[in-house]
């Protein structure tokens, strides 16, 4: 399919969102952990097509996830060894993708997409797939509230979050979806959306179980939670469909190199290196923001560094390139 410049641009916003909430622990990590995942697989399902036969599609997918699950996976393997890790251990947590490093999006999300393909490949009936696509989520939840999480490869995960990666599919080709982009109206839908979210968080927050932690399996209150989620999502398309940003369209365009090495590269190197050269030792007030935000460029930058070795060399063929 042809790329859509906003859906770059939000995977972006999702990029730096993510990065940030690996930086720092705030009522504002809160608030984003609410919707920022959630977006990557809604925007996933926004492209997802199911016309393809069989083998075309799971070739497409083993290429551009499975491989560079292991080839982005390689450096992290031996960073986690470093750090006292037992190799075997670690080699287990990979193979059967036990919430391994931020590896553990990418498990997901190929397990979601298969799920979603034998879904929309056999059931014709629209209502005959949701209520599938529902059973299958309040499996997840249950098995989540029962104490049973982290089935291999994430697939309690991909379960979860079934329904926004099948809802960016479905809305799509939805007129109804459509109009909310429309300039005359997007004050107003932007404006609203980020007050649902908002109102969402706040809620979830003086819940006995406020936390949205999807790698920890935690939802929250599932209902509200879900809603939340939406209403952010539906706020980061908007803002990208109205301003177009062009680094913010590179992060998205190789949003996977990004993700995958942002925690135990990005942040751990530029955090290493501040702490060496005694940078911003123990901050105060406003310089505790100032701090995060550096360090949240300079990852950005270092990211962006060998992201342009990767794609500028032979080695662009580990990320299926």
């Amino acid at each position: 399919m042809d790329r859509i410049r906003w859906v770059d641009v939000a995977k972006g916003w999702g990029i730096i969102l993510v990065i940030y909430g690996h930086i720092t622990s705030d009522f504002f990590v809160i608030w984003l952990y609410t919707f920022h995942v959630p977006l990557f697989f809604f925007l996933s399902g926004y492209f997802f097509n199911p016309a393809k036969e069989p083998v075309p599609f799971f070739n497409s997918k083993v290429k551009g996830l499975l491989l560079p699950y292991i080839t982005l996976g390689i450096p992290l393997f031996f960073i986690n060894i470093c750090y006292g890790l037992e190799p075997l251990t670690l080699l287990k947590g990979y193979a059967i993708q036990s919430r391994a490093s931020t590896l553990w999006f990418i498990g997901a999300l190929f397990i979601q997409f298969v799920i979603a393909y034998i879904i929309y490949h056999w059931i014709v009936s629209t209502k005959n797939r949701w209520i599938l696509i529902t059973l299958l989520t309040l499996i997840g939840i249950t098995l989540w509230h029962h104490g049973i999480m982290k089935l291999p490869w994430n697939t309690d995960v991909s379960m979860v979050t079934l329904p926004f990666f099948c809802l960016g599919h479905d809305l799509r080709n939805s007129s109804r979806f459509q109009k909310i982009f429309l300039c005359n109206h997007f004050g107003k839908n932007v404006t609203l959306f980020l007050f649902l979210n908002i109102a969402g968080a706040i809620a979830m927050y003086h819940l006995p179980y406020p936390s949205v932690d999807l790698c920890d399996s935690h939802f929250s209150f599932e209902p509200l939670a879900y809603f939340t989620a939406l209403a952010g999502i539906l706020s980061i398309c908007l803002i990208s469909n109205k301003w177009y940003s062009k680094p913010l369209s590179y992060i998205g365009k190789n949003s996977i190199v990004y993700f995958v090495w942002q925690q135990d590269i990005g942040i751990l190197i530029v955090t290493k290196t501040l702490n060496f050269f005694h940078f911003f030792d123990n901050p105060t007030g406003i310089m505790v923001f100032a701090k995060n935000i550096i360090i949240l460029l300079l990852s950005l930058a270092l990211l962006t560094l060998l992201n342009e070795i990767i794609n500028k060399t032979k080695l662009k063929v580990l990320i299926g390139k």
